[in-house]
């Protein structure tokens, strides 16, 4: 009698071994057997097999038959299964309870760090862990995040970042931003132009398209990046919460945003 191994690997992802799934499916196909025609049939080792009917029975999916020879019975298909979802499920949930412990126990450490220790200077990598950490940055921002970059830098990053920087201003952060002019007197796009009519958001313009991209987060965090030629998200960044840094960036953009010219939305 051949156990298929589809079946069998079914039930390991259930959570038996494959010893116990092949045991239980040779019984499910021959309805009762003892320990002997189990053996021959499950082709498992003679030595594992009272083990594992034992197992099995303490597992709630085989029933012991008081008869001489000793028999046993599988529990219906649909009733294994159950216990056997469940068992996952109590299973994960513990899993979850421990992880839940372990993330406290580091979060708990992080907090624990001095100003000094959390003050620092990352290099991002570009693209996936760039765009998570200027999502994150700012959807946590509470009062202002001052922008520099060319026009085509903001299209791309804005492009992406949409929908933060939406929810930033509903929130009333105040976002400044100072970009190069359209080239030619186009108009600016026009979604540059409904967000120079949010009372949060300013707009200023510069004659030459900046060298730099950065963003400022509260006066706390700063983003840089000096790859012009690149697009916003594909060149690796400079991520600063150091205070010293900070002050220094947020004076660089200060001067740039006094001598920016005013840019007023055409009605």
């Amino acid at each position: 009698m051949l156990v298929k191994q589809e079946d069998t690997q079914i039930l390991q992802k259930l959570g038996l071994s494959g010893s116990q799934a092949r045991v239980y499916l040779a019984l499910v196909k021959l309805d009762k057997a003892n320990a002997r025609a189990l053996w021959k049939a499950s082709k498992v080792a003679r030595q594992d097999i009272y083990r594992i009917l034992t197992e099995l029975r303490e597992i709630g999916i085989l029933e012991k038959i008081l008869e001489a020879p000793t028999e046993f019975k599988a529990v219906p298909m649909e009733d294994s299964v159950a216990i056997l979802l469940e068992r996952k499920a109590k299973s994960l949930f513990s899993l979850q309870k421990e992880a839940d412990k372990l993330i406290l126990k580091f979060k708990e450490q992080k907090q624990k760090k001095t100003l000094e220790e959390k003050a620092q200077f990352v290099l991002v990598p570009e693209r996936e862990a760039l765009t998570r950490r200027l999502k994150k940055a700012i959807g946590d921002s509470k009062r202002s995040i001052d922008a520099v970059s060319s026009l085509k830098a903001f299209a791309r990053s804005f492009f992406v970042l949409s929908e933060e920087f939406e929810k930033a201003l509903e929130k009333d952060v105040k976002i400044r931003w100072v970009i190069d002019e359209p080239e030619d007197a186009n108009p600016l796009p026009e979604v540059l132009q409904t967000l120079a009519k949010n009372p949060n958001f300013e707009l200023k313009i510069v004659s030459y398209p900046p060298n730099v991209r950065l963003g400022i987060y509260d006066k706390k965090d700063v983003f840089m990046a000096s790859f012009p030629t690149r697009h916003a998200l594909e060149s690796p960044a400079l991520w600063a919460t150091n205070i010293g840094f900070v002050e220094i960036v947020q004076g660089f953009f200060e001067t740039i945003w006094h001598a920016a010219a005013e840019y007023k939305p055409k009605d």
